[in-house]
């Protein structure tokens, strides 16, 4: 069976099941975040690809096109690549100590560690942990409420 290319100007035929692969580059990403890949023996130019998954960059999408990526063709279809990874030179580094982004969950509560600092925020709101022991609270505004004392404590409360 004889799959033929959907890209105009790139006239490939391949047997249907055949197996092909080769490094291309990440010329690319469009609007909608569809990666777009070149690579040797492409004469069409710029192809939009599909990835086996998220496709990780580091530093944000367009700082790293031009990065070597291994592609695979559906079909053996060169108008069909699919980013199966990036390509490297060396091998990548551990950090000497793994950081964790683990969030427990057992259903009834939830822990987040940092070794640093935990900021939760949404728009004008944020809540800010240190590991000083710093709690800062900012928001447009902010309301407390209990159904029973509502305590405020320290060394020395400063209101307004």
């Amino acid at each position: 069976m004889q799959t033929e290319s959907w890209v105009p100007g790139l006239n490939v035929a391949a047997e249907a099941g055949s197996a092909s692969c080769c490094v291309g580059q990440l010329v690319g990403i469009t609007n909608e975040g569809r990666p777009l890949v070149d690579f040797p023996g492409n004469e069409s130019g710029v192809i939009e690809a599909r990835t086996i998954g998220e496709l990780a960059l580091a530093s944000g999408a367009h700082a790293q096109l031009g990065i070597p990526v291994l592609l695979v063709f559906d079909n053996g279809n060169l108008a069909r690549p699919i980013i199966i990874g990036q390509v490297n030179d060396t091998m990548a580094t551990l950090p000497k100590k793994p950081r964790s982004l683990d969030a427990i969950i057992d259903g009834r509560k939830v822990v987040l560690q940092a070794e640093q600092e935990i900021i939760l925020q949404s728009g004008k709101s944020s809540i800010s942990l240190s590991k000083e022991g710093k709690i800062i609270l900012r928001g447009v505004s902010i309301v407390s409420r209990a159904s029973r004392a509502n305590k405020i404590r320290g060394g020395s409360v400063s209101i307004n």
